[in-house]
């Protein structure tokens, strides 16, 4: 009888020395490379072991992913000695196998605690790392808020003319103190985390150092008290994130490129915006004094949370005049936005109370969101007033979404009748083509918040409706009820999100 390759004998028989090669390792070093470009260094570089075809294959990849979390403080004696030794012999393998091929991003991520013995070796590797003609940088690293200088970072960091994106994160405050001699020509992103901003100049100094910045990232905490001049100044800058606790300071923006401005900064006296092109907009804390040099109409998407402490707005009159000022720069900063076409206010319009002023007329807003904290306060005219007032003064808007869980008192009929009318007057809620509830644990009330929108929006398109209440997306029944409220608009979609 012939022989059958098929056959369960030959099948058990047959072993991987039959296979005339190693199909994976038969692929060719780029596509190797891309597949190990997948994995931390630490991870590519045990692949090593696999064959000769792979043992240095690792050092050739465009990557370096490095992660350092071994507890070395745990490890004593011949132990210690022994990781230490070949921690640095693969930080040399690293570097030196590769030969001239070039690295094209590092990233670098030390768990804390750094022990000293690692310093020296992590401060060689990123030297090496910045002489390899590196075009992206990430390190994450320990830091002390006593520590004087950047003693993980080597001043070549500062001039390294290939670099385009550089991220430094110290994992607590560390002051930022940036050598005399700073240029990179070619960066266009920078990121620097949870340092400690000692001095206006070196700041400067380094934003100077970079021509062609366009994304810029500063989270930021001062140590020293005095008051401080900050400017950011930069032609091609366009997108600018600042995030910045403690401290006393002014501070001023200026970019004819810039695009994108996300402000959480407290301490500030005064922020002074010059962007002619500035599109988006959020501001989060405190409410500061804020100046648009340039013409506030080309601001399409806005974003405004006031945080205060609870005993700064206290109706008391030695708070009263401090109450009112902070009150009226709220109300500038918004009236500063009036031509926005998206808005959203995430906390603290309870401030604008305050002001006693009038709110603008938001003539091109299309879009408004108001989130949670926006209402969680007890059953108030003031607020119910200010939230009439605010749609009435939108006379274009399509879009709401809003957020009912706050509205989770316990009204009456008649009061949540009244409460619905008051804050949600039938002008605006007429012209509405889309709105989106987020619901809260109060089932009847998300009930009868949708009822009502439905039966006064002639305009409505769709309803979204999400949240969790239990049941909304299995149970027919409360499917059913929905879907069977009084609908002024023929065309109205209910959807459910969970």
């Amino acid at each position: 009888m012939a022989h059958d390759p098929r056959s369960p004998r030959a099948l058990k028989t047959k072993t991987p020395k039959d296979d005339e090669s190693d199909k994976l390792s038969a692929l060719p070093d780029e596509i190797l490379c891309h597949i190990l470009s997948f994995l931390p260094s630490e991870t590519a570089a045990a692949t090593s072991v696999l064959s000769t075809r792979w043992k240095d294959l690792f050092t050739s990849l465009p990557v370096i992913d490095l992660t350092i979390s071994k507890n070395w403080d745990a490890k004593i004696g011949e132990e210690r000695r022994r990781d230490l030794c070949n921690f640095q012999k693969f930080l040399s393998r690293l570097i030196f196998l590769r030969n001239k091929a070039p690295i094209r991003k590092f990233q670098l991520n030390v768990s804390p605690p750094l022990v000293e013995d690692l310093r020296p070796g992590i401060y060689w590797l990123i030297s090496k790392v910045l002489s390899r003609q590196v075009q992206e940088v990430d390190i994450c690293v320990p830091g002390d808020r006593d520590s004087t200088g950047l003693l993980l970072y080597p001043p070549e960091i500062f001039t390294c003319a290939t670099l385009t994106s550089l991220t430094m994160t110290m994992k607590s405050s560390f002051n930022f103190n940036p050598p005399d001699s700073v240029s990179l020509p070619n960066l266009k992103v920078l990121r620097l985390n949870e340092f400690a901003l000692t001095d206006q100049d070196s700041f400067a100094r380094v934003i100077q150092a970079c021509p062609l910045l366009e994304d810029l990232g500063l989270r930021w905490r001062f140590w020293k008290f005095e008051f401080m001049d900050l400017r950011i100044s930069a032609p091609l800058l366009k997108r600018l994130a600042l995030s910045c606790y403690f401290g006393q300071y002014s501070l001023m923006v200026e970019s004819d490129n810039l695009e994108y401005l996300d402000c959480n900064v407290y301490g500030v006296h005064k922020l002074v915006i010059n962007a002619p092109y500035l599109k988006y907009f959020k501001c989060q804390g405190p409410p500061v004094r804020v100046e648009f040099v340039q013409d506030v109409r080309n601001i399409l998407n806005a974003t405004v949370a006031f945080k205060y402490r609870k005993e700064e707005f206290e109706s008391t009159l030695v708070l009263y005049h401090r109450q009112n000022l902070k009150s009226l720069e709220a109300f500038e900063l918004v009236n500063g936005l009036q031509y926005a076409k998206s808005l959203r206010f995430q906390s603290g319009m309870k401030i604008l109370y305050y002001a006693g002023e009038f709110l603008p007329t938001f003539v091109n807003l299309s879009s408004l969101a108001l989130d949670d904290s926006i209402y969680s306060y007890h059953y108030s005219s003031w607020w119910l007033n200010l939230i009439a007032r605010l749609l009435e003064n939108a006379p274009n808007l399509e879009a709401l979404d809003i957020v009912s869980s706050v509205f989770d008192h316990n009204f009456g009929v008649e009061q949540l009748g009244i409460f619905l009318r008051t804050a949600f007057p039938a002008r605006p809620i007429r012209h509405l083509k889309e709105l989106k509830i987020i619901l809260g644990h109060d089932q009847e009330f998300g009930f009868k918040l949708a009822e009502y929108f439905l039966e006064i929006g002639k305009s409505l398109k769709k309803m979204t409706i999400r949240g969790s209440i239990k049941g909304w997306e299995s149970s027919p029944e409360v499917y059913n009820r929905i879907s069977s409220f009084k609908k002024s608009s023929e065309h109205c979609r209910i959807a459910f999100e969970p």
